[in-house]
């Protein structure tokens, strides 16, 4: 049985991707043998079904590439979104630091300072943080005929000192030396209201103001600290 050329060339393609039946397969085979114009159009099938294999394999290349691109991208986006979130982060720990270590604040008391006489001069101790100013002054009573020598004293602290300092530190700063008269004193106070005229205070404007201080040294009973 022989083929035509009209019929062969309409079963071309499904010869070329082998979904004809053998015994096809075989009638055209003999066919393009002997026509060397259906062998043409098939050699031009083959061809066309070759460029367009390579185009849609160079599509296929080119998205793969487009979505490694895409990925690379995102991946550096990411990276870069974790990184800048990282730094503020990072930035406004320093901050946060830096506003707690230039915020001053007043040291209030709670059992956590003392006054010693140690090598003749006058200390204070704060437990649990550190002292970053000591403000003082020194006052004369009159008790009747004899007279009186208080000193009257607070202490600043930053707020960054006051939360990471542990309570077994203590800072200690000198509050009269020994050359300055500190054996002259006979009561430390330590007093947070304002210091403003404490020098001429009047005897009954002054007792308001001890009345709001805490004692924490007199002289010939002195307390002895001991430290953990």
């Amino acid at each position: 049985m022989k083929l035509s050329c009209h019929l062969v060339k309409d079963l071309l393609e499904v010869y070329r991707t082998e979904q004809c039946s053998e015994e096809t397969k075989q009638l055209v085979e003999e066919h393009l043998k002997t026509c060397s114009d259906c062998h043409a159009c098939y050699d031009a099938l083959c061809e066309a079904a070759k460029e367009t294999a390579q185009s849609q394999q160079a599509m296929e290349q080119q998205r793969a590439a487009s979505f490694r691109m895409v990925r690379k991208k995102l991946n550096r986006k990411t990276i870069l979104t974790v990184c800048f979130s990282a730094a503020a982060v990072i930035a406004a720990g320093v901050t946060a630091v830096c506003i707690m270590e230039g915020t001053q604040r007043t040291v209030v008391y709670q059992d956590n300072i003392r006054v010693v006489m140690e090598n003749g001069a006058l200390v204070t101790r704060l437990q649990g943080s550190r002292g970053s100013g000591l403000q003082a002054k020194r006052v004369t009573v009159e008790e009747g005929a004899a007279e009186k020598v208080c000193l009257f004293y607070s202490l600043s602290e930053s707020v960054w000192d006051s939360v990471r300092t542990p309570d077994s530190v203590y800072w200690e700063e000198t509050l009269c030396y020994a050359d300055r008269g500190a054996d002259d004193v006979d009561c430390v106070y330590y007093y947070t209201g304002s210091d403003a005229g404490l020098e001429t205070m009047n005897r009954t404007e002054l007792q308001t103001v001890i009345d709001n201080a805490v004692l924490l040294y007199e002289k010939g009973q002195q307390t002895t600290i001991t430290e953990p």
